[in-house]
């Protein structure tokens, strides 16, 4: 059995107004061509689909064009949830249609519903946990009792759906899919991130019997224990500068019987995104460099030198005219809010 995990499409994004709709259809042409060769059984997108809760026709078109495409590959299976960004009414409304063709949905926690996979393995789907869905507000509450509460009914949540389906299925691996904030990251991923809000539940609460847990929610791709198998997939395009050096991957699982064994797959770089920060020399220096070395890409510059914005604006038009390099954000780090 192969699976693949992807998360956090954010379908509608925009960058400075700049639209990814290019990027998308790109990652979504790779993705396929990726479930075709590795022959993927299903694919499993946990969470944060959309940008926001009303997405346009064009990031829907997206989606239902991508699903449509599925149907050329090996792959038998998909599973959706529902992220924190996503409209679960949304996300739900075309669910029927849509499990016709092995198009599964989760939106809330009613939805939850644990799902065999060819007698091989157990998908257990758990979308975004919302307040409302888990737990009882209390008056006078403090932020952390209110945090702990919510923090102990996610922990509860998967305990109790995960003893519900071993019951069932006694003998196969379970799943589990999730989008939520977790920590207990690796050393490694510490410094570049800060993991923090309401709900936040440590990874070793998670069922030590769970096979896998597939989840979304944090951008950059991780692994929260040893052996590799709770993770975030991140998602597969930078939504921002400061993710311009993230390599972005696929989790290819692989599962024989008991036996799992998981590695990344890197997602190519669809757009270049470059920071250039500093006085007024040494942008004209790097912007002349990255045109000079015929870069594509979209450019953000935080000037550091006081009095040069408006120069710098027209160097930055003169130098990048004609060229595969777009300056997109300007900012002057020196003018007080």
């Amino acid at each position: 059995m192969r699976i693949i995990h992807t998360s956090d499409w954010h379908l509608g994004h925009t960058l400075m107004d700049k639209t990814r709709e290019d990027e998308m259809k790109a990652f979504f042409s790779f993705l396929i061509e990726t479930i075709k060769e590795k022959k993927v059984d299903a694919l499993l997108i946990s969470g944060d689909i959309f940008d926001t809760g009303t997405p346009s026709n064009a990031a829907l078109n997206l989606y239902y064009s991508f699903l449509a495409s599925i149907r050329d590959t090996e792959c038998k299976d998909v599973f959706v949830i529902a992220g924190n960004h996503d409209s679960p009414s949304l996300l739900s409304a075309p669910k029927e249609v849509l499990n016709m063709i092995n198009i599964h949905v989760y939106a809330t926690k009613e939805d939850i519903e644990p799902y065999v996979l060819d007698d091989k393995v157990v998908i257990l789907p758990i979308p975004f946990p919302r307040d409302q869905e888990l737990r009882r507000l209390e008056d006078g509450e403090s932020i952390k009792e209110e945090d702990d509460r919510l923090r102990l009914a996610i922990e509860e949540l998967y305990k109790r759906k995960k003893k519900k389906t071993a019951a069932l299925h006694p003998s196969l691996p379970i799943v589990a899919m999730g989008h939520l904030m977790a920590t207990n990251i690796t050393a490694e991923d510490k410094p570049n991130l800060y993991i923090g809000g309401l709900g936040t539940i440590d990874s070793g609460s998670f069922p030590k019997t769970l096979s896998y847990v597939a989840l979304g929610h944090i951008h950059k791709k991780m692994n929260l224990n040893s052996s590799g198998t709770i993770c975030y997939s991140g998602s597969p395009i930078p939504f921002s500068f400061k993710e311009a050096k993230d390599t972005k991957v696929l989790k290819l699982v692989e599962i024989e019987g008991r036996e799992i064994k998981v590695n990344d797959i890197v997602i190519p770089r669809f757009r270049n995104l470059y920071q250039i920060t500093g006085d007024k020399d040494t942008i004209e220096k790097e912007l002349k460099g990255l045109v000079e070395n015929k870069e594509k890409g979209w450019v953000s510059i935080e000037i550091t030198e006081s009095g040069v914005s408006s120069s710098v604006r027209s160097m930055c038009e003169s130098l990048t005219e004609g060229s595969g390099i777009e300056v997109i954000h300007i900012k002057d780090t020196t003018i007080s809010k």
